[in-house]
């Protein structure tokens, strides 16, 4: 097996993440970055799309519909605060639509 690489900026990646998404599964395709910062027992490779579709989606639906995230609109967020407030707006109302419908 190959042995791991473990740097100083990929620990400090893994210790950004909030604990609570920590303790989930991270499916991935074969990009070895992402084994470098997810340890072993909560990262799920695979060479098949299905399994990183939805998320890929939903991403897709967050740039689709939040222009702010887009820097040349007049909407883009100079306050990071507010940036992550419409952030989790979005992701709330998304799931909200999802779950109703």
């Amino acid at each position: 097996a190959k042995e791991r690489v473990v740097s100083c900026g990929t620990r400090f990646l893994w210790n950004a993440i909030p604990a609570n998404y920590k303790k989930g599964i991270c499916y991935t395709d074969l990009w070895e970055a992402y084994a470098q910062v997810i340890p072993t027992p909560q990262h799920d490779r695979s060479d098949k799309r299905g399994r990183t579709n939805h998320i890929e989606r939903c991403n897709n639906t967050l740039r689709q519909r939040m222009g702010r995230l887009v820097r040349q609109t007049l909407s883009f967020s100079k306050c990071e605060r507010m940036h992550e407030n419409a952030i989790k707006i979005f992701i709330h109302q998304y799931n909200q639509i999802k779950v109703t419908t």
